[in-house]
């Protein structure tokens, strides 16, 4: 049962994030109970018992950050906002080896270029300051295989 649908980096062990900066995100998650894995271009060593994530974020005023997951085939998925989940980056490119996480373009305006409607859409919220540019790179985490332990948070439980 899950009944948050946004856990924040550290609402986990009761150590949420303070601000939007490198340490603090990763302080946060390391909270919950992800390992740090590295923050630079090369692609960590798989580690028996967990899996890859890697944690984005924007250089703009406000907080947002973005998680994506590794499969065992080496592919990456990640859900912007309310949508489904994709394979690929904003530029339509699959997220892989050849284009991992820290080497992909994640500029939240080109979600919505998909439709005439979402155009509108589009404009709309770079007119407005919504467009997000996931332009920093925090790192890759190993999560382990069989979940992060969850706690009862403000009356609505987040158990895995």
């Amino acid at each position: 049962m899950r009944c948050a649908d946004r856990i924040n980096p550290g609402d986990l062990a009761g150590a949420t994030y303070t601000d939007n900066s490198d340490d603090e995100l990763r302080r946060a998650a390391e909270a919950d109970g992800l390992e740090f894995a590295g923050g630079g271009t090369a692609l960590p060593a798989l580690n028996p018992g967990s899996y890859l994530v890697a944690l984005i974020a924007t250089s703009a005023d406000r907080v947002n950050y973005h998680w994506l997951r590794m499969h065992a085939d080496g592919t990456w998925s990640h859900k912007p906002g309310n949508g489904t989940v994709q394979g690929s980056d904003a530029d339509g490119n699959a997220l892989n080896h050849g284009n991992p996480p820290h080497a992909a373009n994640f500029y939240f305006r080109a979600f919505f270029e998909s439709s005439p409607k979402r155009m509108l859409l589009m404009a709309t919220a770079e007119q407005q300051g919504w467009a997000l540019n996931y332009d920093r790179f925090v790192g890759y985490f190993y999560c382990p295989n069989i979940g992060l332990q969850a706690r009862e948070k403000k009356g609505c439980c987040i158990m895995q």
